[in-house]
């Protein structure tokens, strides 16, 4: 369930914004349809993260959000798993990540056979 792994990522972000350049918010509710769950700051880059339920993936709406804010230069992650969002943080300026996860974003808008 969301729920289970938002508050995993509640505690640990109250948790690491003591011992980094880190500011937050958990925006996401019934009237912010397509904003990721969570959008801050840390060491003056933006970046948003999407929680989603076990195996789901960013509705249509949410991947385009997403895809908009990352090419406005925000770093962007969607997971169902604790480990990704530990991993985002600690690999914050890897490209790679960045890599993965618009991948992932594109065969969400795409469908897994774009080119």
């Amino acid at each position: 369930m969301e729920s289970a792994i938002t508050k995993k990522v509640n505690a640990y972000l109250k948790t690491i914004k003591y011992i980094t350049s880190l500011h937050y918010y958990k925006v996401s509710d019934r009237y912010t349809s397509g904003i990721p769950d969570y959008i801050g700051v840390m060491e003056g880059v933006p970046f948003a993260i999407e929680l989603k339920d076990e195996g789901k993936l960013p509705r249509k709406l949410q991947a385009l959000t997403m895809q908009e804010m990352r090419h406005a230069g925000w770093k962007i992650l969607s997971t169902d798993k604790m480990e990704d969002v530990t991993r985002f943080f600690i690999n914050f300026d890897d490209p790679t990540l960045r890599k993965k996860t618009s991948a992932d974003l594109y065969k969400v808008l795409y469908g897994e056979n774009h080119q």
